[in-house]
């Protein structure tokens, strides 16, 4: 018997597999909600009173929004942190509807629900600010990744200002970790060429790519462990600790990866310049 509830059950256990790093059990099992979430038709939004038939209430129907966001958020959180796995969920079209807000959610109060929509632009306080750059790149893949680092780095240091004046620094961890995990999957790939030695010189394009990758890596590390420490400071206790999400080990992760590969690569780049010393 197919229902929305065993969907939302194994999201549930994908999340337990992703926060214990259970691999490939977590990739599995997120392809399993992906599917699952396909047949009961919620990804269309339209076609899910097939199976689990028509929706009477708003908290119905919201049900299905933030089921379907659900899987489409882990599937993404397991292929990010696999490096190596595909999506098993489509793209999401500008006429999806997105969940409303939490708060408004939490309390049932449909008063304060605003629905908006993928399409919905951001506010002018969390667009980015006009680029006025000396070197351009001439690359457009280098372009079009240095756009996505800018739009979210701003992203990234509004949620951040958000949460450190918000009253409860844990509900806005999440979507932090998130974003925090986003700009250091961007970043990676050009940090390091794999057809070069540290010290071999790069084209132009490559090479002031690989230089902004590399100091916004280390940036984002740190702020990755400013991040944490604010979480361990908060979540002092049990019903603290309910707050965190497993969803923002990738970032933890991630960051120790790179405080360990800038460690690598200064003691290598070290290592090669001593001996052309001599």
């Amino acid at each position: 018997m197919v229902s929305l509830i065993l969907l939302q059950a194994n999201i549930l256990i994908t999340l337990f597999e992703y926060g214990q790093a259970i691999y490939p059990a977590a990739w599995m099992s997120a392809g399993w909600c992906s599917r699952y979430a396909i047949l009961l038709g919620i990804n269309g939004f339209d076609t899910s009173s097939q199976l689990i038939g028509s929706v009477d209430t708003w908290t119905e129907q919201e049900e299905r929004y933030r089921t379907w966001w659900g899987v489409l958020i882990l599937d993404r959180m397991v292929s990010i942190g696999s490096k190596s796995h595909l999506l098993t969920t489509q793209e999401p079209k500008e006429e999806d509807p997105l969940p409303v807000e939490d708060a408004a959610w939490d309390h049932g109060d449909m008063t304060q629900t605003i629905q908006r929509y993928v399409s919905t632009s951001l506010t002018e306080k969390c667009s980015p600010p006009p680029l006025y750059r000396e070197d351009t790149l001439g690359d457009s893949r280098f372009d079009i990744a240095y756009q996505l680092f800018e739009n979210c780095s701003v992203l990234a240091r509004r949620v951040n200002e958000e949460a450190i004046a918000s009253r409860d620094y844990l509900m806005l961890a999440t979507p932090l970790a998130i974003i925090y995990s986003a700009i250091i999957a961007l970043l990676d790939p050009y940090s390091c060429p794999t057809d070069r030695s540290c010290g071999a010189a790069l084209p132009s394009e490559k090479g002031i790519m690989m230089n902004q990758a590399i100091k916004g890596l280390q940036d984002f590390s740190h702020s990755v462990v400013e991040f944490s420490e604010r979480v361990n400071n908060q979540a002092q206790t049990q019903q603290d600790l309910d707050k965190v999400s497993p969803l923002i080990m990738d970032s933890l992760w991630a960051a120790a990866g790179q405080h360990y590969m800038g460690v690598e690569r200064k003691s290598r780049c070290t290592i090669s310049g001593s001996i052309r010393k001599y």
